[in-house]
């Protein structure tokens, strides 16, 4: 599946494609608050991530290595 540029808000599914995780390490993130996430769908149980905060998240996570 590819997501397309323009699209904002992503599933846990797309979510995890678009950082190379799985759906569920996604969920694990969410629901520890390390990524903000909106609930959405017909039932309000879906989980949806804004792609700037998976964006935020990746700046705020790199590692740099010093020798």
């Amino acid at each position: 599946m590819q997501v397309a540029a323009s699209k904002r808000l992503m599933s846990l599914k797309e979510a995890g494609k678009y950082l190379g995780l799985c759906e569920w390490s996604v969920r694990q993130m969410v629901l520890n608050g390390d990524i903000p996430f909106i609930k959405g769908g017909v039932t309000g149980k879906k989980y949806l991530i804004d792609i700037a905060d998976l964006d935020v998240w990746i700046d705020e996570n790199k590692m740099k290595i010093r020798y």
